[in-house]
């Protein structure tokens, strides 16, 4: 089974490649020129090798880092619909409670009213302005 490589060990395996390859200990000149020109050949060929595992390595982190912006806006976008309905929620059950307030203030004015009790006396209980108790 072949175990992907990470980043140091990618780069473990050049810079072992680059300095500790049999041929850059050999003297060339006791060498053939076939044997030289396969020993490059497969310099070469390892190093390309390792290029091309860094590439896909680039190219995993570039997708991983996409795939965690978009999983993060997500999750960012949901945190704020949650938030925005409680706050939502919140804000319109208060706004309410001031409206059933208001409104109960308006429905005591009015018996109040149907009682003759004077106007001064109403708005002193309800906190109504005397022009709001005319208008109902």
């Amino acid at each position: 089974m072949i175990v992907p490589r990470d980043e140091v060990q990618l780069n473990r395996d050049a810079n072992r490649l680059e300095n500790q390859w049999p041929g850059n200990r050999l003297d060339k000149r006791e060498l053939k020129p076939e044997d030289i020109e396969y020993m490059d050949r497969e310099k070469k060929y390892w190093l390309e090798i390792i290029q091309a595992e860094r590439g896909i390595f680039e190219e995993g982190r570039e997708e991983g880092k996409k795939e965690g912006i978009e999983e993060g806006k997500k999750k960012g976008i949901e945190e704020g619909k949650k938030k925005g309905i409680e706050e939502g929620k919140k804000e319109g059950i208060e706004e309410g409670k001031k409206k059933g307030i208001e409104e109960e203030k308006c429905n005591i004015a009015r018996n109040l009213k149907l009682q003759h009790i004077g106007y001064d006396v109403i708005a002193n209980v309800t906190g109504l302005s005397i022009d709001e108790i005319e208008k109902l």
